[in-house]
């Protein structure tokens, strides 16, 4: 909590927020690694109510409806619970940037903004996925208009989080689907 605070405090001295080195730097409670955890906590135990894409609506708080990821991975992880399949997030446990939609041009141009060899340095995804650069050159277009701010672009950026499952058979007694309580020494 106390990291996060301090990165928000220094944005405007943040180089990747300030127009040193880009524009975008995101930093926003619905792509953290906490709301990340909640969401799968809360979406991970079995409802009986609907289908499984009807959950995010179920989970008060911790499912954002209208955001693309949220529903999308509430209703993975419902559907894996409600087939017995236990899951975690894959270690390192983390929020990756996977691909920037949209019809991005260099003047009358158009790029794969997301295949590096032939964007022309305009995007630049390094740490595995964790750090995204968007070199914002003369004349870069997204959805035929210029790039004016981090925002116009965060609508494009999809993300992902890597999972592993596996049948609740296969897992260790306190690991199984509704044991979790005893896993923690809770039970």
């Amino acid at each position: 909590m106390l990291r996060a605070q301090a990165f928000r405090a220094h944005l405007a001295q943040n180089p990747w927020n300030n127009g040193q080195k880009g524009i975008l730097c995101l930093t926003q409670g619905a792509n953290t690694l906490g709301a990340l955890f909640n969401l799968l906590s809360q979406c991970g135990i079995p409802k009986t109510q609907g289908a499984p894409q009807d959950t995010c609506g179920l989970v008060a708080g911790a499912c954002g409806p209208g955001r693309s990821s949220d529903p999308n991975v509430c209703a993975v992880a419902q559907e894996a619970v409600r087939n017995k399949v236990g899951f975690t997030l894959r270690d390192p446990a983390g929020i990756r940037l996977v691909t920037l939609k949209g019809a991005w041009k260099i003047g009358n141009t158009a790029i794969d903004v997301n295949e590096p060899a032939s964007n022309q340095g305009v995007w630049h995804v390094s740490r595995n996925g964790r750090r995204g650069v968007l070199n914002v050159i003369q004349g870069l277009k997204l959805d035929g208009e210029p790039i004016v701010s981090g925002a116009q672009v965060s609508r494009k950026l999809s993300v992902a989080a890597d999972l592993l499952a596996a049948p609740n058979a296969a897992l260790p007694e306190p690991a199984r689907i509704g044991e979790e309580s005893s896993s923690r020494g809770l039970g």
